[in-house]
């Protein structure tokens, strides 16, 4: 009878163990989650520049059928931006929605998202 008991007590202690695993488990990724779409929605809405510090600038071609997808992706892989996803967000719930102009730009990490959309979206009488 005190062997069962026992039992019983380990069975009740093992699953107790079990749950608060599973509970740390799943609050750690709810925490995870929850810092990686804060930091996602501060990149698209606050509106600061990638690399404050970096002067150096690139130079952005932008064709008639050029996507705004390529161009994050471009702005990406020359380091002005840090996330693609975001810059295309902040471009979609902006003012230069659809303003994109064909043309020669520089552009660098020390702009703003809003300067360098603003830029992309100017005249410019270097066009491709």
């Amino acid at each position: 009878m005190a062997k069962q008991e026992a039992s019983q007590t380990l069975k009740a202690v093992f699953g107790s163990v079990f749950r608060l695993a599973i509970n740390l488990v799943i609050l750690y990724l709810l925490i995870k989650l929850f810092l990686f779409a804060y930091g996602f929605a501060y990149q698209v809405f606050a509106n600061e520049a990638y690399e404050p510090k970096n002067k150096a600038t690139v130079t952005v071609t932008v064709n008639e059928d050029t996507s705004i997808i390529s161009i994050a992706e471009t702005l990406k892989k020359e380091g002005v931006i840090e996330n693609p996803y975001a810059f295309i967000l902040r471009y979609r719930f902006s003012k230069y929605n659809e303003e994109l102009k064909a043309g020669t730009y520089e552009v660098g990490p020390a702009m703003k998202t809003d300067e360098i959309l603003s830029i992309l979206s100017a005249e410019n009488q270097d066009n491709p």
